[in-house]
């Protein structure tokens, strides 16, 4: 029989002690991965890789020689992760989606791996010349790609235009230098329609120090010289490629709109207070025709031939506040010809009131809720219903709109119904106009968990 001494004894009981405190040992919790170029699937050395939880402070490293990035000693949360490198685009960004990797860690997944995919982007240059062929400082340049009306919604953040069933939207815009010369880049590779817009907006982008006003007969043009994009084809750049497009700026005369305000309030002797607008349908609807207004009298100058909606909206304020809905409108199609136009009356009508009320079935429990409303013409109305679920959309302009509606708790209740009156509206939306009743009734359910 085996006999152990009183050491070893101890030895062994330290050894038993330890071992539980070794399985409950703290994770790892780490994130770790590779930055990838997506083409060759090989490894970017000395990419800057950065992750970030909500709003703390984001944590960088670098890629090793393989390409591979390590984070240790992480919270278990959530994080956004995304690399850089010159000359290179995440793949994401290159697919039109915002934003990079989300990765989580948890009780039940301290440490993760992730891959992030980049590619080489793509750059157009070029110069802007006008029709004399002199060089144009301080125009708008944008890259855009076409999408079926109302894919992108109003996404665009610069330039834009619309013809047919379709939407040409640019999301990267630039201003041509003193030399006439633009960049745009980077941009994903794929086909552009590449515009530019002589007569630029001057809280967009800010004008150069030595900017002129520009020729009203100058027009938004589209690569090489053309009015609109059915009249040209876009051009197409290939990853890590750079291509140079030149653009010469169209000129053609237009022709003048003019016409009255009428209906509330019209006369000068009543204090009108109004806003006329010519949204172009059928021409670059970014140039926007001069409008003067005088009294209840207005003009619109240099039309090109095409359909334009004519808006006139009347004001509780004077000067009026453009951010508070107008207290009455009016809309009317003018087709432009090859003349001028006269004896084009706005009508005003009273801009209607809408109530309504969020009622949550017996299943669901009441939670906050945001409505929004999007318009043909990008007028929007955003408003949040009260604790009583009673809300009221005020002022709201003539047209059509669509419903959408979103819960500003953590829930799982969704709208299942729009009724406005005894129609439903939530997925096809509804015209309103001067006569539109209510109330509007959206129900939310809940699904089963």
């Amino acid at each position: 029989m085996a006999i152990i001494s009183r050491g070893a004894w101890l030895a062994a009981a330290v050894v038993l002690c330890m071992q539980p405190a070794r399985a409950q040992a703290r994770p790892g919790r780490s994130v770790e991965g590779d930055v990838v170029d997506a083409s060759s699937g090989r490894g970017i050395a000395g990419a800057r890789v950065r992750i970030q939880s909500g709003q703390d402070d984001p944590l960088f490293t670098t890629a090793d020689e393989q390409g591979h990035f390590r984070f240790a000693g992480l919270a278990l949360k959530s994080y956004q992760a995304d690399a850089s490198y010159p000359g290179f685009m995440s793949a994401r960004k290159a697919a039109g989606v915002n934003g990079g990797e989300t990765v989580s860690l948890g009780t039940f997944r301290p440490n993760a791996e992730i891959r992030l995919e980049m590619r080489r982007y793509s750059v157009i240059v070029g110069k802007v010349t006008d029709p004399a062929g002199v060089a144009v400082e301080g125009v708008t340049v944008g890259a855009l790609q076409r999408f079926p009306m109302g894919e992108r919604g109003h996404s665009s953040l610069c330039l834009g235009s619309r013809e047919g069933d379709y939407q040409y939207a640019g999301r990267l815009c630039v201003r041509t230098n003193d030399l006439g010369e633009y960049r745009l880049g980077p941009l994903a590779a794929g086909s552009y329609y590449i515009g530019v817009d002589p007569q630029p907006n001057p809280n967009s982008f800010g004008l150069p120090a030595m900017w002129l006003p520009r020729d009203a007969s100058e027009r938004a043009t589209f690569y090489p010289h053309a009015l609109k994009p059915s009249q040209t084809k876009p051009v197409t750049v290939d990853e890590g490629a750079e291509l140079r497009v030149d653009v010469q700026i169209a000129r053609e005369g237009g022709f003048k709109v003019s016409g009255r305000v009428l209906g509330l309030g019209a006369g000068e002797t009543a204090g009108l207070r109004v806003s006329v607008y010519a949204v172009p349908l059928s021409t670059n609807a970014w140039q926007s025709p001069d409008l003067a207004i005088g009294g209840d009298h207005f003009q619109a100058t240099d039309l090109l031939p095409g359909k334009y909606v004519f808006e006139a909206f009347q004001w509780a304020t004077n000067p009026p506040d453009v951010s508070m809905a107008p207290v009455a409108a009016a809309r009317r199609t003018v087709e432009v010809g090859t003349a001028d136009a006269d004896g084009i009356d706005l009508t005003l009508a009273p801009t209607p009131d809408i109530e309504g009320t969020v009622v949550f079935e017996n299943s669901c429990a009441a939670a906050p809720v945001r409505i929004m409303l999007r318009g043909d013409f990008a007028h929007a109305r955003d408003l949040h219903a009260g604790a009583d679920g009673r809300f009221v959309l005020q002022h709201l302009i003539p047209e059509k709109y669509k419903v959408y509606v979103q819960p500003e708790a953590l829930t799982n209740a969704f709208a299942s119904s729009a009724k406005l009156g005894d129609t439903e509206v939530l997925t096809d939306g509804f015209e309103a106009t001067a006569n539109t009743k209510g109330p509007l009734r959206i129900t939310m359910s809940c699904r089963r968990r």
